[in-house]
C-alpha cells in the first residue's frame, strides 16, 4: 500500500502563479513496500497543479496536499527513490532517513514512476469515519488527477532540483 508514514509539518512561504507554496518544516517520508522517499526539510511544494477554472477546480482543487508533496519531490532533477530491505523497516523509522545498511539500492525517479506514485497513494489514502478507515480519494478524484499528470506535467519534469526554492513569489496582501 502506498502511503506516508508522518505528517506533513509545512510553512506557507507565498504564492507563484496563483497557487500557494509550503515548505517542510520536518522530514516527510513515503513508502510503498520496498520503495521509499525521504522528502528533506527545506523541501518546497506548489501543491497540485489543478487549473483554476470553478468546475474544474472545485471537483479538483485543493485536495492531496500530501500526495502534491511526493509528486513534486519525484518531479525534481536529483530526487532518489531508495530500495529498502524489507517493507517492514519502514516502520522503524517513520519521521527520519533510513540508516544506509538498510538500503538497497537508489535509483533516479523517472516521470512514469513519479506519476503512477502520486496516483496508488491518492488511491490507498485513508480516512477514519464513523469508526472505520474509509478511501478518501474515490476513482473520479485519483484517475482524472493522474491522468492530468500523464498528459500535462512534462514540462514540470526536472525542472528544478529537490532544494531549489521557487522564484518571484507573489505576497499575499
Amino acid at each position: 500500500m502506498a502511503r506516508f508514514l508522518n505528517l506533513v509539518h509545512s510553512t506557507d512561504v507565498g504564492y507563484i502563479n496563483s497557487r500557494l507554496v509550503r515548505e517542510l518544516g520536518s522530514w516527510l517520508i513515503w513508502t510503498d513496500g520496498v520503495y521509499r522517499e525521504e522528502m528533506p526539510p527545506g523541501f518546497q511544494s506548489d501543491g497540485a497543479s489543478v487549473p483554476r477554472l470553478p468546475l474544474i477546480y472545485d471537483a479538483w482543487g485543493d485536495k492531496a496536499h500530501r500526495e502534491a508533496f511526493g509528486h513534486d519531490f519525484g518531479y525534481r532533477k536529483d530526487s532518489i527513490l531508495l530500495i529498502v530491505k524489507s517493507e517492514e523497516i519502514n516502520l522503524d523509522y517513520p519521521n527520519s532517513p533510513i540508516p544506509e545498511c538498510y538500503i538497497l539500492a537508489k535509483k533516479s525517479i523517472e516521470k512514469i514512476d513519479a506519476d503512477w506514485f502520486f496516483r496508488q497513494t491518492m488511491k490507498d489514502h485513508q480516512t477514519m469515519k464513523n469508526g472505520e478507515l474509509v478511501n478518501t480519494y474515490g476513482w473520479g478524484t485519483y484517475q482524472p488527477m493522474y491522468w492530468a499528470v500523464r498528459t500535462m506535467g512534462s514540462s514540470s519534469y526536472h525542472r528544478m532540483n529537490v532544494m531549489d526554492k521557487f522564484e518571484e513569489m507573489e505576497k499575499e496582501i
